[in-house]
């Protein structure tokens, strides 16, 4: 979601086109966590987050429980 590649451990800004696709089309967002270190590759599908319960204007929402979900699984 943040549409970059980011150094080591760090979790970017989100961009707001793929929540916005989620929400119009009525479509739930899966989060998606991938960590790594020299040895191990570490993936996590989580729940999905239903879109339907969200607008356009409180897309900002929908974003930040998504990078909260992500950003425990890296902590983790």
């Amino acid at each position: 979601p943040e549409g970059t590649r980011m150094p080591f451990g760090e979790l970017g800004e989100f961009k707001k086109g793929g929540f916005i696709l989620a929400i119009k089309s009525g479509l739930p967002i899966i989060p998606l966590t991938i960590s790594y270190n020299k040895s191990l590759i570490r993936v996590v599908v989580d729940d999905t987050i239903d879109s339907l319960n969200y607008e356009l204007s409180t897309k900002e929402l929908l974003i930040e429980k998504t990078r909260d979900v992500i950003l425990s699984n890296l902590n983790t």
